[in-house]
């Protein structure tokens, strides 16, 4: 088996958890089409989409048409959080996840009836991650990840969702939004533009 070397101090100072169902695809790719991936941004990205399994074999390259993004599926294999990468949660394997980004793929399946589920990821991130994790719910339908939303907050990482009208379907967001938990709304573009923003002021106050 692969052996993971974790290092002392991560390339990423915050995970961007982009989490999204029907619709998600399209719009995370227009999402990390707005971000200039040439810049040297220090978050790493943990995608987590609804999908079939055997369709989320395609994510990857979906995700990084026309752009210079890297973007691979979790596995088998212990994988760490890497900034300028997007990690795809796997659908069929529950992870584990330490503060250094270690993701351990488990021999269980993810609890509800969502599949990977949103919920168990953010709840899982916001122990690991804290202060240092970023949310965006994009397009989907259902209320997945709603759950875990007062958690998120209370170890002070933040949410963002995408905008009803810029969604296929917005019950997601919509849903998350009505938890009072989400601090900015915006179309895919306007969430890059935000993020960028956020990441440029914060990299100032890089930790000693």
């Amino acid at each position: 088996s692969t052996i993971v070397v974790v290092e002392e101090q991560p390339s990423w100072q915050y995970v961007c958890v982009l989490a999204a169902s029907m619709g998600g695809p399209n719009a995370v790719k227009a999402f990390l089409d707005a971000l200039p991936s040439d810049l040297d941004l220090p978050v790493a990205f943990l995608y987590v989409q609804h999908i079939d399994p055997y369709m989320q074999e395609l994510l990857p390259r979906i995700l990084v048409r026309q752009n210079s993004w890297r973007s691979r599926l979790i596995k088998d294999e212990p994988v760490l959080l890497t900034a300028g990468e997007i990690l795809i949660v796997p659908a069929t394997r529950m992870l584990s996840m330490d503060a250094k980004g270690l993701l351990t793929p488990l021999d269980t399946r993810w609890p509800g009836q969502y599949q990977p589920s949103i919920n168990e990821v953010l709840l899982r991130a916001s122990q690991a991650f804290s202060d240092r994790l970023l949310t965006i719910v994009f397009s989907g339908m259902g209320e997945d990840g709603i759950q875990a939303a007062q958690q998120v907050t209370q170890q002070h990482g933040l949410i963002w969702a995408q905008t009803a009208i810029s969604c296929d379907c917005s019950s997601q967001p919509d849903a998350m939004r009505a938890t009072g938990q989400v601090t900015f709304n915006g179309s895919p573009e306007m969430l890059a533009q935000k993020l960028q923003v956020f990441l440029e002021l914060h990299a100032m106050e890089k930790t000693r």
